[in-house]
């Protein structure tokens, strides 16, 4: 028995090693620019702040007021009183987007009665990320301050299985973040369709 585990050890122990090594040397899916390009946006772009993308562009201005009364919005520097949370802490430097874009051709625009558009193409493109990176975008920040309870979310049941923050939390809903107890299930309902059956069964207890 000894015998035989020995000479398992010896033909296991070169497909351990060549595994380590293998891990060590193994790259990303995607090169490290186009991780950061996900995350940050454009590298070559530059922040220019909320209020010089909205005087290029008014067609955001109720999300612009919404956010600001919001949670996230309502957040200032203790040094410089400007917001820690804007636009572009999550879709990313905003100078391409607004690049040639004058107040002038605003006012020229609204007298021929349309909407001034960034070019949005340059800003991160949050909808067609993948679903870990869709999330994080919201872990930049809600892992760095005290939400605890989001340390571990790369390993929770929801992030496996392709969950992301957005799913359930729209940040451009209105001023009121909190996901209130009555929309709690609409939320989930969308996604465990076998609980929502589970409570319209005629029972007085129908959660076992």
């Amino acid at each position: 028995m000894r015998r035989f585990r020995y000479v398992l050890l010896l033909v296991l122990l070169p497909i351990i090693v060549s595994s380590c090594e293998t891990l060590k040397t193994s790259k990303p899916i995607l090169p490290i620019k186009e991780y950061e390009r996900m995350l940050v946006g454009r590298l070559d772009a530059d922040y220019v702040g909320t209020n010089n993308c909205l005087s290029a562009c008014h067609y955001h201005d109720r999300i612009k007021r919404d956010f600001e009364a919001s949670t996230m919005g309502a957040q200032l520097s203790s040094k410089s009183g400007m917001p820690i949370v804007d636009c572009e802490s999550c879709h990313g430097p905003g100078s391409l987007a607004i690049e040639g874009l004058t107040p002038e051709k605003v006012k020229a625009d609204a007298a021929e009665g349309k909407q001034t558009a960034c070019n949005y193409k340059t800003l991160i493109d949050i909808k067609s990320l993948h679903p870990q990176a869709k999330s994080l975008i919201c872990l930049k920040c809600h892992t760095a301050n005290a939400t605890f309870n989001l340390h571990n979310w790369n390993g929770s049941e929801h992030s496996i299985n392709d969950v992301t923050c957005t799913d359930c939390h729209n940040i451009h809903a209105g001023p009121d973040l909190i996901v209130r107890p009555r929309d709690t299930f609409r939320i989930c309902f969308k996604c465990h369709k076998n609980i929502e059956a589970r409570f319209n069964l005629p029972s007085h207890h129908p959660i076992q």
